[in-house]
């Protein structure tokens, strides 16, 4: 593939279309579950490539149509963070607006996900709370 000196792209998110997800503070909250779920982020991401094609960027993404959040994200691969039971927490910015946040369990001991990919991140990424 044969890109421009200087190419045009996208960083970040597209907007979520509405029967996809509600947005809560900075993360997307999902309509549906399961299966419907799937084909509605596939149709999304679907329609996040069509109108970066139709504008004219010459590097697409997904548009990170199947991301709920920032983080959340990278969290959800570690043992030992409760997304599931967060709790309130006033943060820096914003103070007047307690967000919600994850939960670390008494002991975060592994990173989820494939053998091969434990062997290779473990030592950038393990830590242990106590």
């Amino acid at each position: 593939m044969q890109l421009p000196s200087i190419a045009a792209t996208t960083i970040g998110s597209f907007p979520r279309p509405s029967w996809l997800a509600q947005n809560e503070r900075s993360r997307a909250v999902f309509r549906l579950e399961g299966a419907a779920l799937k084909e509605a982020q596939d149709d999304a991401t679907a329609l996040s490539i069509h109108t970066q094609e139709r504008i004219g960027l010459d590097l697409l993404s997904d548009g990170e149509q199947r991301r709920t959040g920032f983080i959340n994200h990278i969290l959800a691969a570690f043992d030992g963070i409760d997304l599931e039971h967060e709790a309130e927490k006033r943060i820096y910015r914003r103070r007047e607006q307690p967000r919600p946040v994850p939960r670390v369990r008494p002991r975060l001991s592994k990173i989820s996900g494939s053998p091969k990919r434990k062997r290779a991140s473990r030592s950038r990424w393990m830590c242990r709370v106590r």
